[in-house]
């Protein structure tokens, strides 16, 4: 699971590398990284509830 993790925050990275290399608009980026961001925090949520289930 945290490698799982590990690797979403990486692309996050990736993903704003990638859109300040290519000079997209602000508001694109802001909402291609906002997204990324939801997903994030939806996975951590579901991992957290499963790791306290198994608690």
């Amino acid at each position: 699971m945290i490698r799982g993790t590990i690797r979403d925050l990486r692309h996050a990275a990736e993903l704003i590398d990638r859109c300040r290399l290519e000079n997209r608009p602000e508001q694109e980026q802001l909402e291609q990284i906002t997204e990324q961001l939801r997903q994030l925090t939806d996975r951590l949520s579901t991992k957290v509830i499963l790791k306290v289930a198994e608690i």
